[in-house]
Formats: C-alpha cells, structure tokens, sequence
C-alpha cells in the first residue's frame, strides 16, 4: 500500500527517486487518496471514516503533544502509532510517514525527545493540510 515505509519525511524529501511514483498522476498529489478509500471501503463508507478520522486526529494529536511534553514514552509511541493506523486507513500518505518517522523514533532508546518535539510543528502542517482536503470531500458537522 505505502511504496517506502522505511523513509522518514526528510529522507523521501532528499531522495528524488522516492518521489518520482508520487507524482505520476494528479491523484497522487492529494493528502488523501479518495479513490482507493472508496474502492477499498465503498462510496457508502468513505463519509463515515473521514469523519471519524477529523474527530479523533486533534485528540490524538493533543494527547502526542502532551506525551511529548511529559516525556512519557509508552504515550509518544502508542499515540504515534494510532496516528500511522489511522492515517493508513484512508490512505494519507504524508501524514503515514511523518507519523512513522515520530514512532520510530519514540522506539529507540534513549528517546530523543528534542527531535520529537521538533517534529511537531511539520506534522500538525501536514495534519491541516489533510483536514483542509477533506473539508472539500466531505460535509464535516
């Protein structure tokens, strides 16, 4: 489903070639990939999980932010991965790996906590940019 699961943001930035399938069609130039969510889960679905995805995201978003803060390690890793789970179920790309890369960086140890802090920032910039996209895909209440 996801062409390169071992490359951070700044690694697929830096390398060209990972890039290249991603710009092979228009399709492809959205943070959500619609049409493999609807073939995947059906037209029907598609309202439902978006929805539930822009309900859930800012909480989980919060709760990483504050994991972070706390320096409470099981809490950055388990919400960073909900974030990758989620993000996979509808098929947004960007938002999967900069998820992935917070993760896998909440594994190591010792946890650098100054780089997750850091990465925040770009991930709540791609979390909007997706949530922007859906507010044209879907009727949000």
């Amino acid at each position: 489903m996801h062409k390169h699961p071992d490359m951070s943001p700044d690694d697929m930035s830096k390398n060209e070639s990972a890039k290249a399938p991603i710009a092979q069609s228009s399709e492809h130039d959205q943070p959500v990939d619609v049409a493999k969510l609807d073939e995947t889960f059906g037209t029907e679905a598609r309202d439902e999980i978006l929805s539930t995805f822009v309900q859930y995201t800012p909480v989980l978003l919060q709760r990483l932010a504050t994991g972070i803060q706390d320096r409470d390690e099981k809490t950055a890793r388990d919400v960073a991965h909900q974030l990758k789970g989620m993000s996979s179920s509808i098929y947004a790309d960007e938002l999967l790996q900069h998820s992935l890369a917070i993760e896998r960086v909440a594994k190591t140890d010792p946890v650098d906590w100054t780089t997750l802090q850091s990465s925040l920032p770009a991930l709540e910039v791609v979390y909007q940019k997706v949530r922007l996209y859906l507010d044209t895909v879907i009727s949000i209440k």
